[in-house]
């Protein structure tokens, strides 16, 4: 968790910024695609040229839900749900090519229900390890505050610092090693209500557990290709 969450913030707080230009980019390099009949090239080089084209239009693809997680955190366990298929069928060709697909498939079921809930099981012995790793008020706006998440005070107009600022009247302070929340006189507890439309660290602190769903879902899928 720590680590992909640093990814995940580094990302968003770094390069964020450029997701804009890089769907810019993406899009005049389909048209451009399709105004030069890519799909008629047919020659050694051209269908090379094709593939490579492709190629780089699925890595843009990735990149741009990946700049964009800051606003749709979810999409990265898209791209897991949507690449893991993938990945299990590259294995497929390159490691059991004599097998029929209805056959690997099979195979699969076990496997990934295994480790859907070793995954899922792992997680809640994290999350009741220890209180700090539980999704609590602390949690969400400490995740709020890293995403930089802007405090939504429409709701809460009397939650701010002091008039204009964009800072919330409640603070944190560390007691016995451990963040708390204060809200000082004159800021009401429900203050932290601010920060209800910040779902980013509730994606990244459940993303184990859709992990574990989707594969769950993908090894019910695959007891259909059994054998009889």
């Amino acid at each position: 968790m720590g680590f992909g969450e640093q990814v995940y913030y580094a990302i968003a707080d770094e390069f964020g910024k450029y997701a804009t230009t890089l769907a810019t980019g993406l899009i005049i390099f389909i048209v451009l695609l399709y105004m030069l009949d890519a799909d008629q090239w047919n020659s050694v080089a051209g269908a090379l040229l094709l593939d490579i084209s492709v190629l780089a239009v699925v890595a843009g693809f990735v990149l741009l839900v990946l700049l964009l997680a800051y606003q749709f955190p979810y999409g990265m366990i898209c791209l897991f749900a949507l690449f893991n298929p993938l990945w299990l069928l590259t294995v497929k060709l390159l490691v059991y090519k004599e097998k029929s697909t209805r056959v690997f498939v099979s195979w699969l079921s076990g496997p990934l229900f295994t480790i859907s809930a070793l995954i899922g099981v792992i997680w809640a012995l994290w999350v009741f390890a220890d209180p700090s790793h539980q999704w609590n008020k602390v949690a969400r706006i400490t995740a709020a505050s890293y995403s930089q998440c802007e405090p939504n005070y429409e709701l809460y107009p009397d939650c701010r610092e002091q008039n204009g600022s964009n800072e919330t009247c409640f603070y944190f302070e560390s007691i016995g090693g451990r963040d708390h929340i204060v809200f000082p006189e004159g800021c009401s507890n429900s203050c932290d209500g601010v920060y209800d439309d910040c779902m980013n660290g509730f994606i990244l602190w459940v993303g184990p557990v859709l992990v574990s769903m989707t594969m769950f879902f993908l090894s019910f899928f695959c007891t259909f290709f059994r054998e009889g």
